[in-house]
């Protein structure tokens, strides 16, 4: 019979209810309105964006543009935010992207059939909201930061520009040149950028910022505002590359900006209370898969009390050398013959969730002396709560973090991280039960587990911080990520024992959140 707290039984089904009610009251980003579908041409294609209506006597209007490999659903959060505040807002996705006919193609870095298109959707806005063009600001992260500022280059009226770590390269004559110059004496421009990409806050910044208004950068402010005050240039410190669209903090600085230029007072405290659903979603999944280790005893009898039960935790230490060596070898001779489309993928992650399920091969046979407990009725509680939280965990990861949609160009590289995730969460869940079946005492075959599967990953760790990688701090998040997993397999396990359960919702769960992090290069 499965030993179960009822306390902490109860505290599980609040916070699995908690969430769901918290996910789905917030991470919509309403709208004042309902939005409608436009449809333009641009080029013989198709182009299909959202249109929102705003407050009628602010006159006011945004129109914004995604990053490449995103849709019009990235800029939600954003498009969200300003319509409260009373502006009438219109995204649409890019040719090749979302809803768009076309395929994206890397001409448009360079010629001029996206400025086009964003004229064209420029003139769309006019016709069905009754603004005029100059009550039009543009919103552009990343490549759409690059088209907001080459389309500013090329007209010639005055305009408020919210852009994003804009897209260029150390040397790009084609955006940085002496149009953009009048950009900075014309317009209102303010970018912001997080200090983690540093090739974009050491490199890039500095030179968009030369371009825009023949000054220089100072690296050691955080902001940077030029003699004429039109540009504004804010370094955000802690903010991970990739997660700035939904990021609360940018999203509030951009609207602040935009209430300062425009002189109007910010009404709404969407801020404040989506802030408060980050933080109470957030404790609520990492209280659930920790609550689950403790709402249900072990499920497992010992068989056999050997003298020495940590032997097998020994072996399966001596084989962690050995993970580490294939990683070693991957990383230093066959990285570079892997191209990967898609940063930061953490495919160093995926080989040594190969290389624990090759070495754990030598447990399978003990697979069939695990004393599972009733598997009718723990396989259905396994797949119940598992399935919730996992639910909750994904749409966190999907609505909350990025706002788009994970499967549109990215499916292939989400199966391989939840089949490579399964096996390594697998073997990790058959070797802690071995470790109780023998005999070790329940903190000690916990702790020694754990201790060996995350030691091949502190090793990735430690190896970036002496090769001075850029993205220690999402590293650091993959870290506990994987740890938060492992707690997640083994609250499952307790429940039902059926280990390709255990294992297949924290894969998930890893799978969903690492891939709704990435960006396409």
């Amino acid at each position: 019979m499965k030993r179960i707290r009822p306390v902490s039984l109860i505290m599980l089904a609040v916070l699995v209810l908690a969430t769901f009610i918290c996910i789905f009251d917030m991470f919509g980003n309403t709208f004042n309105e309902d939005k409608k579908t436009v449809v333009f041409n641009s080029g013989g294609i198709k182009i299909k964006g959202y249109y929102v209506q705003g407050d009628k006597q602010m006159e006011k209007g945004i129109i914004l543009l995604h990053d490449e490999g995103y849709d019009k659903n990235s800029v939600t959060a954003m498009a969200s935010a300003f319509n409260k505040e009373g502006y009438s807002v219109f995204y649409y996705d890019m040719p090749g992207h979302g809803s768009s006919e076309g395929v994206f193609d890397v001409i448009y870095y360079t010629n001029e059939y996206l400025e086009d298109t964003l004229k064209r959707g420029i003139d769309k806005f006019i016709v069905v909201s009754g603004l005029e063009k100059e009550d039009i600001s543009i919103f552009g992260n990343g490549l759409g930061a690059r088209v907001a500022l080459k389309y500013s280059a090329a007209s010639d009226y005055n305009k408020d520009i919210f852009l994003i770590n804009t897209f260029t390269a150390r040397k790009d004559e084609n955006l940085i040149n002496d149009n953009l110059a009048g950009v900075g004496k014309r317009d209102r421009v303010y970018l912001l950028y997080s200090k983690v990409d540093k090739e974009f806050s050491e490199y890039l910044a500095p030179n968009i910022y030369q371009g825009l208004t023949n000054e220089k950068l100072d690296l050691e402010k955080s902001k940077n505002i030029s003699l004429n005050g039109n540009v504004e240039f804010n370094r955000m410190d802690n903010i991970i590359p990739g997660t700035e669209n939904a990021s609360n903090s940018f999203i509030k600085k951009i609207i602040f900006k935009a209430s300062v230029n425009q002189g109007f007072d910010l009404a709404s405290d969407y801020f404040n209370i989506r802030s408060m659903m980050y933080f109470l979603v957030m404790i609520a999944l990492i209280g659930q898969i920790f609550l689950l280790t403790k709402a249900f005893g072990p499920n497992l009898r010992v068989s056999k009390k050997e003298k020495s039960p940590y032997a097998f935790g020994i072996k399966r230490l001596l084989l962690t050398i050995v993970v580490i060596g294939i990683y070693i070898a991957y990383r230093y001779f066959l990285s570079e013959m892997i191209v990967i489309k898609i940063f930061p993928f953490y495919e160093e992650v995926l080989v040594v969730f190969v290389a624990y399920a090759i070495t754990g091969v030598f447990g399978l046979k003990y697979r069939k002396v695990i004393h599972t407990g009733d598997t009718s009725f723990g396989g259905a509680s396994a797949l119940t709560v598992g399935l919730l939280i996992c639910a909750g965990i994904v749409l966190w990861s999907l609505m909350g973090f990025t706002g788009y949609i994970v499967f549109k160009g990215r499916l292939v590289y989400l199966i391989a991280s939840v089949i490579c995730a399964w096996l390594a969460f697998y073997f990790y869940s058959l070797e802690s039960s071995v470790m109780y079946m023998k005999g070790a005492s329940a903190r000690g075959q916990k702790y020694l587990i754990r201790l060996i599967f995350l030691i091949p990953f502190l090793t990735i760790f430690i190896m970036s911080i002496l090769n001075e990688a850029n993205d220690l701090y999402r590293m650091g998040l993959q870290f506990l990520l994987l740890w938060l997993c492992i707690y997640f397999a083994e609250g499952l396990q307790r429940l039902g024992n059926n280990l390709l359960v255990s294992a297949f919702f924290p894969a998930v769960v890893y799978g969903f959140i690492t891939v709704a992090f990435t960006v396409i290069l």
